[in-house]
C-alpha cells in the first residue's frame, strides 16, 4: 500500500505500468516525499484525491499526463451536474513546487481553481493541455501562466476563455409516452 511508505523522502516513480484504479487517498502519507512524484502513463480513472495538497514538501516535479482522470464534480454521465473546478483545489498547497507540473491529457472538464495561482514558485513547465479546460483562467493564475513560466501548455485542446458547456443529455422516449395509433380503413 502507498500508505505505507511513510519515510519516503525522495521520489514515488508509477509511471507507464498498467495500474487502472483511482489513485488511493493514502497518498497524504507521503508528506515527508521532497523531490519527484511521478503517476503518468497509467490508465488511471477516477478524481484525483484532494489529499494531494497534503504533499506541500514536494519540490521538483508532479506528473500525472496521459491518464483517463476526470474532474472533481460529479461523474460525466450527469448531463444535469453543474461544473466545477477541474482539479482539487487542496492542490494549490503544494507551494514549494519549482520545476514541473504535467497534468495533460486526461478527461479533466471545467474551471481552473484560483488556488493553482499559489504556485508562485514553480518556475519552467506547465503542462495542462489535451483537457476540457473552460471558462475565464483566474487572474493569479493567468500571471504565473503568462509572465513566471519558461514554457506552459494551457491553451492547447483546451476552451480557456470560453464557457464551460455541459453537453445536452439525449432525450429518450419511453414506449409509453408514444400515442396509441388504430388501424383506420383506407377510402376505396
Amino acid at each position: 500500500e502507498i500508505g505505507g511508505l511513510t519515510a519516503l523522502t525522495a521520489s514515488l516513480r508509477l509511471e507507464d505500468n498498467y495500474l487502472s484504479k483511482s489513485l488511493p487517498s493514502e497518498v497524504r502519507e507521503l508528506r515527508n516525499m521532497a523531490y519527484n512524484l511521478r503517476v503518468s502513463g497509467m490508465q488511471l480513472s477516477g478524481q484525483l484525491p484532494t489529499e494531494l495538497g497534503r504533499l506541500s514538501r514536494l519540490s521538483r516535479e508532479v506528473h500525472f499526463e496521459n491518464n483517463a482522470l476526470t474532474e472533481q464534480s460529479a461523474a460525466h454521465e450527469d448531463y444535469y451536474r453543474d461544473y466545477g473546478d477541474a482539479f482539487p483545489t487542496e492542490l494549490g498547497q503544494m507551494t514549494s513546487l519549482m520545476t514541473r507540473v504535467y497534468f495533460n491529457a486526461n478527461s479533466f472538464f471545467g474551471t481552473i481553481p484560483t488556488q493553482l495561482g499559489n504556485w508562485a514558485s514553480l518556475e519552467s513547465y506547465l503542462f495542462l493541455r489535451e483537457n476540457q479546460l473552460c471558462d475565464d483562467m483566474p487572474s493569479k493564475f493567468e500571471r504565473l501562466v503568462n509572465t513566471t513560466l519558461k514554457h506552459s501548455e494551457v491553451y492547447e485542446n483546451n476552451s480557456i476563455g470560453t464557457p464551460c458547456i455541459l453537453p445536452s443529455p439525449v432525450p429518450t422516449l419511453l414506449p409509453s409516452a408514444l400515442p396509441t395509433l388504430e388501424p383506420t380503413a383506407l377510402p376505396t
